[in-house]
């Protein structure tokens, strides 16, 4: 796959060409992952272990997850790399939330 920014970046006569070779990927979203974290949310046994799994299988959403962690409301000095720092950063709630795509970024 071609990396959108260095090709904006090299336009030449042959731009189109160039074009052509570019491939987009659509992740679409999966709601048995976004279904499970809220039920899994109302439960008092759920792990983070287990919500981690269930996310991880979900590229989109964990992308969400991990965007939603490193919103400036937050406040945080550091850029938020992974789901258990987001799921701590985030809570069960606001992870429902974002399950229901009920979150604005």
């Amino acid at each position: 796959m071609i990396d959108c920014l260095s090709i904006l970046d090299n336009l030449t006569e042959n731009a189109e060409a160039e074009w052509d070779e570019v491939e987009f990927t659509v992740i679409p979203p999966k709601a048995d992952a976004r279904s499970e974290v809220m039920s899994m949310a109302a439960c008092s046994r759920t792990t983070m272990r287990d919500l981690i799994w269930v996310i991880q299988g979900d590229r989109r959403f964990a992308s969400e997850v991990i965007d939603a962690a490193n919103c400036a409301f937050y406040g945080i000095k550091g850029p938020v790399r992974t789901l258990q720092q987001a799921i701590v950063l985030l809570g069960l709630l606001r992870l429902r939330d974002i399950a229901a795509g009920a979150w604005a970024l």
